[in-house]
């Protein structure tokens, strides 16, 4: 009988509710409690029996810039925060991913495009939005597909660069008004040659 009280205690601890966004409140070695401590710094949950400390790992997301004959292609968000504005096509980053292939699977998932061009042009810290915390942007060439919205999207559609319609999150802004400053100012779409993110269309 002790055995299963003993079992039924440490499974409560291993499926605590908040378990899987990092807010729990009890260790995942030993099962005690965790209390929050300065350290480094910044302050993190310890646990005051076994002495492990819990990182919460910033969240990182991924976007591509896909400009062709003066056009951006933007997608309208499925979901809050942000529903029915209009952002790049993105996601979060998972686990040991290649940041420019999850840009590229990302795409294809939400365009039915597949880009196999990357460049780097941005890492964005985002401290106000409670998503992630940080965006890593990538111009894209597009190399086959057919646009069709999916996943997260409601639609994808190329909008001239002049001409866009209400977008969501200041990273997307911000990466917008670069590209308009850029392009509108030497009249000519951004240079490539960046790293090979090609994906297979599913």
């Amino acid at each position: 009988m002790n055995e299963d009280k003993t079992k039924v205690k440490n499974t409560e601890h291993d499926i605590s509710p908040n378990h899987k966004n990092g807010t729990d409140n009890f260790c995942s070695k030993c099962g005690a409690r965790l209390v929050e401590e300065p350290n480094n710094h910044a302050t993190y949950r310890t646990c005051q029996s076994c002495g492990h400390v819990r990182y919460q790992e910033a969240k990182v997301a991924v976007t591509t810039a896909i400009y062709s004959h003066d056009k951006l292609l933007l997608v309208k968000r499925r979901y809050p925060p942000e529903k029915d504005k209009w952002s790049l096509p993105g996601g979060y980053l998972n686990p040991h991913e290649d940041p420019a292939l999850a840009a590229a699977r990302e795409t294809l998932e939400e365009t039915g495009l597949i880009i196999d061009n990357c460049k780097l042009l941005d890492v964005l810290y985002n401290p106000e939005q409670g998503g992630a915390d940080i965006t890593i942007v990538y111009l894209g060439v597009s190399s086959g597909g057919q646009l069709k919205a999916g996943d997260d999207a409601t639609a994808a559609y190329f909008f001239q660069i002049d001409e866009l319609p209400e977008l969501a999150f200041s990273s997307t802004r911000h990466i917008v008004e670069t590209l308009q400053r850029s392009i509108l100012e030497n009249r000519q779409e951004p240079g490539f040659g960046g790293e090979n993110c090609e994906l297979q269309s599913k």
